[in-house]
């Protein structure tokens, strides 16, 4: 059914806002700490390569002196791989995005807060006034998006995921205190917080599939991991198998 614009009131529009503010708010703080989970691992991941990295050249020296070209020419490659590997993961910046999207994140709380200041004064405000108000913090907020990264997916799926558990929890609570009416189930009794939420109130918390980040960043970042682990039984075995067959 399309919605009667004429209907609109400023202050409905403007709770509408701050829903949307919040939920805008929430991407952001998820994506801040995405990017700064990536950057954590990185060093891990980062810390063992060049280890492995630095192993493989002195290894190379050593075998050097047999006249053996297989261990040296793979420490060559993976030590040019390292360090691509370091070069592109340097482009992405991760430490320094997760900080410039929690300044971001922060920003629009400035403006969910003068939003609620708007509702909370709306008896004292003219109506062209608060309207002013409104416009201008909004036109702020389109700033603040055009000129900053947006989330991914997964950062939204994540929040939507949040919130279902924590709506899961809240009415699984609430029927433990109300008990079970007859014939009735709990999450559909009318006139509750169950009964507007049954569809959520249906599911369990281990029915909640999780959120996978299939988000290129991710997909590099663990190939790397088992790539690390990896190194760590390879390179012995390809030492050995270079000095005794070669």
């Amino acid at each position: 059914m399309d919605r009667d614009y004429r209907e609109i009131t400023i202050p409905d529009e403007i709770n509408k806002k701050i829903n949307t503010l919040n939920k805008t708010r929430t991407n952001r703080i998820k994506l801040s700490q995405r990017l700064q989970r990536y950057d954590e691992k990185w060093r891990v991941v980062f810390f063992l390569l060049n280890i492995e990295a630095v192993v493989c050249v002195v290894l190379s020296l050593i075998t050097a002196q047999w006249q053996s070209m297989a261990f040296p020419v793979f420490s060559g490659v993976f030590s040019i791989y390292v360090i691509l590997t370091q070069y592109f993961v340097s482009q992405r910046n991760y430490s320094e995005r997760a900080l410039t999207v929690h300044h971001h994140e922060l920003d629009i709380e400035d403006l969910i807060l003068k939003l609620k200041s708007l509702i909370l004064l709306k008896a004292d405000s003219k109506k062209q006034d608060m309207l002013d108000q409104f416009n201008a913090i909004m036109s702020e907020y389109q700033r603040i998006l055009k000129n900053n990264e947006n989330h991914d997916q997964i950062d939204n799926e994540r929040r939507e995921h949040e919130e279902v558990a924590e709506a899961i929890g809240e009415n699984t609570g609430s029927e433990q205190e109300e008990g079970h009416l007859e014939g009735v189930e709990p999450n559909t009794w009318p006139g509750t917080e169950s009964g507007r939420t049954a569809k959520v109130g249906t599911k369990k918390p281990r029915e909640l599939k999780p959120t996978r980040d299939r988000t290129p960043d991710n997909i590099v970042l663990q190939t790397n991991v088992v790539l690390s682990v990896l190194c760590i039984f390879a390179i012995p075995a390809l030492y050995m198998w270079s000095y005794y067959v070669w």
